[in-house]
């Protein structure tokens, strides 16, 4: 049983008419069959992300492109192509993916032309 804290800070005085700033704390539980830190060469091919099929609920996904990248990664659902993040150099995402039931397809990350770099986590929940 482990835990994966994410924290998530949106602040800005000039964007909207009124200031905003708020952070929101979640203790997401990772107790699945498989979790850990990773990075790969993303191409156009695509690389699988998830180290085993995704067979519960969820899982947590962290992804970030180095500001090195030359190009924008997706990341994807391989069977549907379903695009579920458009990582430019420098960006970042962490969502949770998969289904109520069923888990989620396989996670590939594609790149339109060059290769990138990706950093990645994915925790399973149980």
């Amino acid at each position: 049983m482990g835990t994966l804290k994410s924290t998530i800070k949106i602040e800005s005085t000039d964007l909207f008419p009124t200031p905003v700033s708020f952070t929101v704390v979640n203790n997401n539980a990772v107790n699945g069959t498989f979790s850990g830190f990773n990075n790969v060469i993303a191409g156009t091919a695509g690389v699988q992300l998830n180290l085993a099929p995704i067979d519960t609920a969820t899982a947590y996904v962290y992804a970030q492109a180095p500001t090195t990248n030359g190009t924008a990664i997706t990341i994807e659902e391989d069977a549907t192509n379903v695009v579920f993040a458009v990582l430019e150099p420098g960006d970042v995402a962490f969502f949770p993916y998969g289904t109520s039931t069923a888990g989620g397809d396989n996670l590939v990350a594609r790149t339109a032309g060059a290769t990138a770099a990706l950093n990645f986590f994915i925790g399973e929940k149980a």
